[in-house]
């Protein structure tokens, strides 16, 4: 069950988080709450141990979610291990041409399976946001330019987990597609608390659990068109509105490079202006 709460955005959101959780601290403990980063996370634990004694709720990140309690799923090193042993017993490179034009190890020094190892693993990784395996990938690119490749990567995949299997294993990989995600016991809901983005598999989780999920969304309510049923800014509604810029001094707009740039471009227009400091407000993204 998904539940959208709308605190307004007249306060930055931290603070209207907090009232929210402060006004249910009764049930905080009972609580799985969700936040961007870890650094989201310290803050409101800080700003939580601020306004008095309390039994604080669980703060995690997105990639929580990502996680398996499956004892089965073989740690990342054991996993490497599989892939170094696949790619050394292969016998010929030619069944994995569209993946592999130039045979590896040839002329290479001992060791090159490592390597090789260690990128094909990372694709696995870059995938797991998506709870999709090599071989999912694969069906995915049927009918494409770049299947018989993904096919080639699948079926090396496949000797994989063959392996890990023999080991009395599996992979995060497969653990997170075939889905099945629940909450650890001690947890009666999940809020998640300014989440403005999320990786497709963590949503699919969300969706599939069995507790309640309240998303607490920064905007008024009657903004509620304007954010999914979890909370994330529906794009089309977004792109399609046009901001009044002011006249003026008040409405320049300054293309910046990076972040540094950006940073003194702001001191800049600041002390041009002349605002008391107590009268500026900066904003980034």
């Amino acid at each position: 069950m998904m539940e959208r709460k709308f605190v307004g955005w007249e306060r930055p959101f931290l603070g209207l988080a907090v009232d929210w959780l402060w006004s249910r601290r009764e049930e905080m403990a009972r609580m799985l709450v969700v936040v961007p980063t870890a650094q989201s996370g310290r803050r409101m634990r800080m700003a939580l141990a601020e306004r008095g004694a309390c039994l604080a709720p669980k703060v995690v990140t997105p990639g929580f979610f990502l996680r398996t309690a499956d004892e089965r799923v073989a740690p990342d090193a054991l996993e490497l291990v599989a892939w170094v042993e696949v790619l050394e017993r292969v016998e010929d490179w030619e069944l994995y041409q569209a993946a592999f034009p130039k045979a590896p190890g040839v002329g290479e020094a001992p060791g090159w399976s490592l390597g090789l190892a260690k990128s094909l693993r990372g694709v696995r990784g870059a995938l797991q946001e998506n709870a999709m395996t090599l071989a999912g990938a694969a069906r995915r690119m049927e009918g494409t330019v770049e299947a018989e490749r993904w096919q080639a990567l699948a079926s090396l995949e496949g000797h994989v987990e063959k392996l890990l299997g023999r080991w009395g294993r599996t992979s995060r990989s497969k653990a997170l597609a075939q889905g099945g995600w629940q909450v650890p016991d001690g947890f009666e809901s999940v809020v998640l608390a300014g989440v403005a983005d999320a990786p497709p598999a963590v949503v699919r989780v969300l969706r599939g659990l069995q507790v309640p999920v309240v998303s607490l969304v920064g905007a008024p309510e009657e903004e509620c068109a304007a954010f999914d049923e979890i909370g994330r800014p529906v794009a089309d509604v977004w792109n399609a509105r046009v901001m009044p810029w002011p006249d003026g001094e008040g409405g320049s707009v300054a293309v910046a490079a990076d972040p540094r740039q950006q940073a003194q471009e702001a001191v800049r227009l600041a002390a041009r202006i002349g605002t008391p400091s107590d009268r500026l407000a900066l904003g980034t993204a």
